[in-house]
């Protein structure tokens, strides 16, 4: 009696852990075939908080850079890379 029971848990496991391939198959389509941008506002935000620190910073002696993706973008395609939502900056304390 116990073997039946842990026959049919097995089975139930086995069609659970199938259904759930399908489920993540079937809306797999967004992440291999949808486009991965950022929206255009987001970046402008984030272009724009970059421009602020840099009015805050002239004249004051920080020196600051771009790094990371913001630099990868700058110097890759002179602009920030559509895929990016943040604004990657360092400077020296």
């Amino acid at each position: 009696m116990l073997r039946i029971g842990l026959e049919v848990v097995a089975a139930a496991l086995a069609v659970w852990i199938v259904y759930l391939i399908y489920i993540e198959l079937r809306n797999a389509d967004h992440v291999w075939h949808a486009p991965c941008i950022t929206p255009t506002a987001t970046r402008e935000d984030v272009l724009y908080v970059i421009r602020a620190f840099q009015r805050v910073a002239e004249g004051k002696g920080i020196n600051w850079w771009l790094d990371y993706g913001t630099l990868l973008g700058a110097w890759r395609i002179a602009g920030q890379m559509p895929f990016d939502h943040d604004g990657d900056l360092s400077y020296a304390a």
